[in-house]
């Protein structure tokens, strides 16, 4: 009986999240074709399974070669200040921008690199990621080089940016993806080895 219920849960961890994931795709899917199909039925006359994810994959290859134009880039440009003048609107846009960026790797606003920080007493470290590097003048001539890190609280999107002391960050040998699954796993993703260096 033992065995059995071993089985009977591994079981469970595999087809929970299997049947989790199609469920969500094709309750988006639906979703898609309930707004998108009948406008196609109107059209056309012809209902089409599926047309509304090749409706949205469309859209998004088209957004994509507008915004790889420069004509596009004006148009962008100009659509992205009169959201910016929404009172509501202005504020999520913005928001959703910059997390967008955090993971582009073409991005001057993307992660640089996977770091750990003694955070929040020492002895504990934490999975961050660096976001810029920066100095801090705190005397005339005293200038000190700090590093800027964002460290993800119970979610990715969530979390707090510190100021650290450039030596007190340690640079992992983990890529930005690697980072971000550990995150989303709950560190079950962590490698058995993780080799760090100092920023000095």
């Amino acid at each position: 009986m033992t065995k059995l219920k071993q089985i009977f849960f591994a079981g469970i961890f595999v087809i929970v999240p299997i049947g989790l994931s199609i469920f969500i795709i094709v309750w988006l899917l639906s979703i898609l074709d309930q707004f998108v199909a009948p406008v196609f039925d109107k059209i056309i006359h012809l209902h089409v399974p599926g047309i509304g994810l090749i409706t949205l994959i469309l859209f998004i290859l088209g957004a994509g070669a507008i915004a790889t134009n420069v004509l596009g880039q004006k148009l962008i440009l100009l659509i992205e200040k009169i959201f910016g003048k929404l009172p509501a609107f202005g504020s999520i846009y913005k928001t959703t921008k910059a997390l967008m960026q955090a993971f582009s790797p073409d991005s001057q606003a993307a992660f640089k690199k996977v770091v750990l920080v003694e955070h929040p007493k020492k002895g504990t470290y934490q999975i961050g990621f660096i976001t810029k590097e920066t100095s801090i003048t705190t005397g005339k001539e005293r200038s000190e080089k700090m590093i800027a890190v964002y460290l993800p609280t119970n979610h990715l999107y969530l979390g707090d940016v510190f100021i650290f002391n450039k030596t007190d960050v340690k640079e992992t040998n983990l890529s930005i993806q690697q980072g971000i699954q550990i995150i989303l796993s709950a560190g079950s993703a962590l490698p058995k080895d993780l080799n760090t260096k100092n920023n000095d």
